[in-house]
């Protein structure tokens, strides 16, 4: 594929925009993705967003669809903020740019005063350092032990909790349950076979929209773990100097 293709970089906010660049970006997230992904989760995530519109910027070549990016509005405490998420180019496509075009288009439209956060893995973290992001922390799996862990990892709150997990056993696909260890609620989402990873603290109440994890062998995150590929957590905002906690369960992987 050549560079002298005809690239056009359109950016919308989720409430104002219509049903053909939606229908765009879901089609392009299934063909790339072989998933599974529809008009509930987008709705779920996108337009009934308790923080407000979220970024989508999708790139056309010659007026064919062939990139897409998300910039999930998902605030941190008080303050606005976005991740970058749900990103997906055409193979045939690949290799000219489009990935930087459409994260830079974002960026400049994003107020300066928020803040933009991501949890790339070992092969995107990379590209995000390239493109002058920060690296805040790192981590990886490491098998759980309810003595100790516990006190490192992050509650949930109640609102963000109804939003994320309430109605959404359709929206998870199976992927997301919940397990009671140690005198502990959490919310846990599953890898593979009965391999399970803490992702965060829950109230009892918030059990009752999950299902049970039964007989799982449990993982947790930690800047001590020794197990699986690297969780980076990296930053793009215009005060470095912001020193914010970025819970795990804020994470667009769990949708």
């Amino acid at each position: 594929m050549k560079n002298d293709q005809d690239i056009s970089i359109q950016l919308y906010y989720t409430n104002d925009i219509n049903s053909a660049k939606i229908n765009d970006f879901i089609n392009l997230h299934n063909k790339v993705f072989q998933s599974n992904f529809n008009e509930q989760q987008y709705k779920k995530k996108y337009i009934n967003n308790i923080y407000g519109p979220s970024i989508i910027v999708l790139s056309y070549v010659n007026n064919k669809c062939a990139g897409a990016r998300a910039f999930w509005r998902n605030d941190l405490e008080n303050l606005k903020a976005y991740q970058p998420c749900d990103t997906a180019v055409l193979d045939t496509y690949r290799g000219l740019g489009i990935f930087t075009k459409m994260t830079f288009r974002a960026l400049e439209e994003i107020d300066k005063g928020a803040f933009v956060y991501n949890f790339p893995n070992d092969n995107s973290y990379p590209g995000y350092l390239k493109m002058g992001w920060k690296l805040k922390d790192k981590k990886r799996y490491k098998l759980y032990n309810p003595l100790t862990d516990n006190k490192t990892i992050d509650k949930l709150p109640n609102k963000y909790a109804r939003w994320l997990i309430e109605g959404s056993k359709e929206v998870f696909n199976d992927s997301v349950y919940y397990l009671y260890t140690g005198g502990h609620y959490y919310l846990v989402k599953k890898k593979k076979f009965n391999l399970f990873v803490i992702i965060a603290e829950i109230e009892k109440e918030v059990t009752t929209f999950l299902k049970k994890a039964y007989f799982p062998i449990i993982l947790c995150y930690s800047t001590k773990g020794y197990l699986g590929r690297g969780l980076y957590t990296v930053i793009k905002n215009t005060n470095s100097e912001i020193s914010i906690n970025i819970p795990l369960y804020k994470i667009d992987t769990i949708f």
